[in-house]
């Protein structure tokens, strides 16, 4: 993470993020914002709070809802639904 090129200008998106906690390395090395998404809710919440505890507004969480029905596959968030 130390030799990362990141600077405060840019914008991370980590897929499959977790608890969030390569963002908040990235960030507190580079500065730079981050966006973590994953379907795994306790850990989008977990990351949430986190990132609240830290005070800054440098990264958010989004959490996806999976539904699988037969041979398709649907991420919905919100009123966006990607099929």
């Amino acid at each position: 993470m130390r030799h990362t090129t990141l600077r405060g200008s840019d914008v991370v998106c980590d897929l499959g993020c977790g608890d969030g906690r390569l963002l908040f390395e990235l960030s507190a090395v580079s500065g730079c914002r981050g966006v973590g998404v994953d379907i795994n809710m306790p850990l989008i919440e977990q990351a949430k709070v986190e990132a609240t505890a830290l005070g800054g507004d440098r990264i958010s969480f989004i959490g996806l809802l999976l539904l699988c029905q037969s041979s398709r596959i649907s991420l919905t968030y919100a009123e966006m639904s990607l099929k």
